[in-house]
């Protein structure tokens, strides 16, 4: 439990750190307390934060030498530049509601970050896990799609509607024998070119994509494109708390972006699916 005449201090914030600047706080207790204050700057060395509710408190620059965090609550909490060495931070609630949590630099590897308590959506919509599909080239397969079909398009009525002149032209030059005989002739042969099956749904799924791959791009972090939480963690030895926190960055982005991923992806997948079996029965019923 928390030291009373220890939490009772923090009610002058210039008298605490006063204090703890002339090394008359050796032990630094406030676990299972509930506090609001701004430790900005302050050399925490070996401070007891356990099951404390951190709610809107400032770490800003400060020195966090094997602090107990565990199970504290960090929603609002302000962590600018934090220094977090060989800290507990087990079962740790709220860390996505953290406030620039992506700027602490963190030492050691046994922290136990990994474990904090985070909603399923935060869990399942983070960008390493986006990053997966993100990797692939969808950007450029998009890309190529928005330009390919809108000219496919443009072509197609181009032709369609000079074969509707050339109809339309028969009935103007009807006295010309010899026009009318060969124009019947060639128009026999050529047919209006019907716009492809599932082309609406092809569209859509290129400009989706196109758009996911854009926000991926643009709002997923340098260090989540490049690294996984695997190799940032055991391979490079950094520790899980300076990378997650990049990996939740922009919620509302990441949730368009993965849905948009989702639904153009599905419907890509959909529209190759059934032009293969329109191509596989058509090669059947032509053997």
């Amino acid at each position: 439990m928390a030291d009373p005449a220890m939490v009772k201090l923090l009610a002058d914030r210039a008298n605490f750190l006063n204090s703890l600047r002339l090394g008359m706080l050796p032990v630094l207790d406030f676990s299972n307390a509930q506090i609001n204050f701004d430790f900005s700057g302050s050399d925490l060395t070996d401070a007891n934060f356990a099951f404390c509710n951190l709610t809107g408190s400032k770490f800003a620059n400060a020195q966090l030498n094997g602090c107990h965090f565990d199970l504290s609550n960090w929603a609002g909490c302000d962590f600018s530049h934090a220094t977090f060495n060989e800290c507990y931070l087990s079962g740790v609630c709220n860390a996505h509601k953290a406030i620039r949590l992506q700027t602490v630099h963190g030492h050691g590897q046994r922290m136990n970050f990994e474990t904090a308590i985070r909603p399923w959506w935060n869990r399942l919509l983070d960008w390493e896990r986006i990053r997966a599909v993100g990797r692939l080239p969808f950007f450029t397969a998009s890309s190529a799609a928005l330009v390919i079909i809108p000219s496919y398009f443009y072509l197609v009525d181009i032709y369609n509607k000079h074969l509707a002149s050339w109809r339309a032209a028969l009935s103007e030059h009807g006295q010309d024998e010899i026009f009318v005989k060969i124009s019947l002739e060639a128009l026999n042969k050529l047919r209006k070119l019907p716009i492809p099956t599932l082309s609406l749904e092809a569209l859509i799924a290129a400009v989706l994509l196109f758009i996911a791959s854009g926000l991926f791009a643009l709002l997923c972090p340098a260090r989540i494109k490049q690294f996984s939480s695997e190799e940032w963690c055991h391979q490079l030895g950094h520790p899980i708390l300076t990378y997650w926190p990049l990996a939740w960055r922009y919620p509302v982005a990441r949730f368009f972006c993965a849905s948009f991923y989702a639904v153009g992806g599905s419907l890509a997948i959909w529209v190759i699916s059934c032009k293969l079996l329109y191509t596989a029965v058509y090669i059947w019923q032509n053997m």
